[in-house]
């Protein structure tokens, strides 16, 4: 029975149900017929009943991290199980260690917040995918929503009663991938798109049911790019339950086999200098890379002397100037950067906090543990 639900909601048709790049609205997929796990009734006021019924959707998700999207979940739909990717601490050390780092970047691990919340947690793992499906199932789960998780095999894409989908921070197609962010800022994409489509056996390849612009502005950092993404996403997926628990559903865009961009694979620290020409970049781009890291990477010119204690971000980019040297120069305590088309400027940061962080990083690079860093 669920299988035949499943499949029978799978018949889609090539249009999205709000085509949010050009705001044209096009038809929904009723699923009315479908049983949920809670029935429950929102009156709105000079309402009746019948006309005001819904039924919530038992919604669990899986991720590497809390996020907004899981904060607007638990505060907008039925969420039933958290998925986390990273196991919880085996120590008390270890525990302490993460509880001191959350604190220093002013997070909350994901199995301390459900447990906090009350709600069920489980751990994933790829050789417990057969475990991860039942254990979907025995939570009675209608929904399943992937977020930042690894690959997931096709029995757990089938355990939920209805379906599965994903939150992919580009306009699939394009910039398939496990880092998508950092390829669309080193193309100087400024306008993208938050993407949720179904889960499938390839890789970023299932139907398109909503896409929702966001703006990727240059010169930002990692950290700030994915919180105004997920804050575009967090809205989206909500929006996105609230329609399918009132009986509708986006009609699914299949996507071309082809993305017109190449596959936006992870890349670690030791390969920054190829990703871009750094003899060759333009100002824009510069600026665009550089804010993502959140520091000038001295791997690929290193600060003059006495300058190295410095962590140096990026400031603006700049107009090229023959005077100038090609590479790294000095302006006062200010760094410049210039290649063949472009410049940047870079400004010191002098807090005690980020001279800390820098030291650390320095102790850590020469100990050669940064070069699996991923970007």
């Amino acid at each position: 029975m669920r299988q035949g639900r499943l499949a029978k909601w799978q018949q889609g048709n090539i249009t999205s149900s709000t085509d949010h790049i050009d705001g044209a609205p096009s038809p929904c997929q009723s699923l009315v017929g479908y049983t949920t796990s809670e029935p429950v009734t929102n009156s709105m006021p000079g309402s009746s009943p019948s006309q005001t019924s819904t039924s919530r959707l038992a919604v669990a998700v899986i991720s590497n991290h809390f996020s907004e999207v899981i904060r607007a979940l638990s505060q907008h739909a039925d969420l039933k199980l958290v998925i986390g990717v990273q196991a919880p601490p085996k120590s008390a050390l270890e525990k302490l260690g993460r509880r001191l780092l959350g604190w220093w970047r002013r997070e909350i691990s994901l199995p301390e917040w459900a447990l906090r919340h009350g709600l069920a947690y489980e751990t994933y793992s790829a050789e417990r995918q057969s475990e991860l499906a039942r254990c979907l199932q025995r939570h009675n789960v209608d929904l399943l929503i992937s977020y930042t998780a690894p690959f997931l095999g096709q029995e757990v894409i089938e355990a939920p009663k209805l379906s599965a989908v994903n939150i992919h921070p580009s306009p699939l197609p394009a910039y398939r991938g496990g880092n998508p962010l950092l390829w669309q800022v080193i193309d100087g994409v400024q306008q993208s798109a938050v993407s949720i489509h179904r889960l499938s056996p390839k890789l970023d390849c299932g139907d398109i049911l909503t896409q929702t612009p966001y703006a990727l502005s240059p010169g930002h950092c990692r950290d700030e790019l994915m919180r105004r993404m997920e804050r575009v996403a967090a809205q989206a997926i909500v929006d996105l339950v609230r329609l399918m628990e009132s009986g509708q559903m986006p009609d699914a865009n299949p996507q071309q086999s082809n993305s017109p961009t190449a596959n936006a694979y992870n890349r670690r620290r030791h390969q920054l200098a190829s990703l871009i020409d750094w003899q060759a970049a333009s100002s824009e781009q510069l600026f665009g890379i550089v804010g993502y890291l959140g520091y000038w990477p001295p791997e690929i010119a290193a600060p003059p002397r006495w300058r190295s204690v410095f962590s140096y971000r990026p400031r603006r980019p700049l107009s090229w100037t023959p005077s100038r040297p090609l590479g790294l120069s000095t302006q006062g305590l200010m760094l410049i950067y210039q290649s063949q088309a472009g410049a940047l400027e870079l400004v010191p940061e002098l807090s005690p906090l980020a001279l800390l962080r820098h030291a650390r990083q320095r102790r850590r690079q020469r100990r050669g543990l940064l070069q699996h860093q991923t970007l």
